[in-house]
């Protein structure tokens, strides 16, 4: 593999989670009345984030838990829910099965993220806001790994997150994506 270093770069703070004596839990819904959302506090770390795109060919999901693949949509408003799952789940379904070679694709839910500054992430009156925080998504029980059955593999799970890319231009459009949740099934 190429030798990372060598990749262009830039420096971003990451958010991780500080050691802690409890469970740490995080409610992605609206929690019981006097129940905090989260007992999270995070440890920011500067971090080189190198570009990868140099090397997409090099990269696989059973590997490094991601792949960097393109695919063009006829999606016109990702804001739209009914387009979305209209069009872009079987664009998706498609595109999955010949990246990974899967027999069946089951997409069960999406979500949209904007970056709106100075919105909290929760909020009824506007979008999700991108992840701050270093995180897997779920437990063993755009495309990432999050879960695999397969126990002899090196990447099973994917860590990920949103960050400020520092080398923005004040006025560049807010970051926006779409998120697939997606069980994805191979023949045994």
């Amino acid at each position: 593999m190429t030798n990372i270093d060598k990749l262009p770069y830039v420096e971003a703070e990451l958010n991780y989670l500080a050691p802690m004596v409890e469970r740490p839990r995080y409610y992605a819904y609206e929690p019981d009345p006097g129940e905090p959302r989260s007992n999270l506090t995070p440890e920011p770390h500067q971090i080189q984030i190198h570009s990868l795109r140099p090397i997409a060919d090099e990269l696989g999901l059973d590997v490094q838990g991601f792949a960097l693949l393109e695919q063009r949509s006829a999606v016109r408003d990702f804001w739209d829910d009914d387009e979305v799952r209209r069009v872009y789940y079987p664009e998706a379904e498609r595109f999955l099965k010949e990246a990974t070679g899967a027999s069946r694709i089951f997409i069960f839910d999406h979500l949209q993220r904007r970056r709106v500054p100075g919105q909290q992430d929760r909020s009824r009156s506007g979008p999700r806001q991108p992840a701050t925080r270093v995180h897997v998504d779920h437990t063993a029980r755009l495309l990432l790994k999050i879960a695999d059955t397969k126990t002899d593999i090196s990447a099973r799970f994917m860590p990920h997150t949103s960050f400020t890319d520092p080398t923005t231009p004040p006025d560049a459009f807010p970051r926006e994506s779409i998120e697939l949740r997606t069980l994805v099934f191979h023949p045994a």
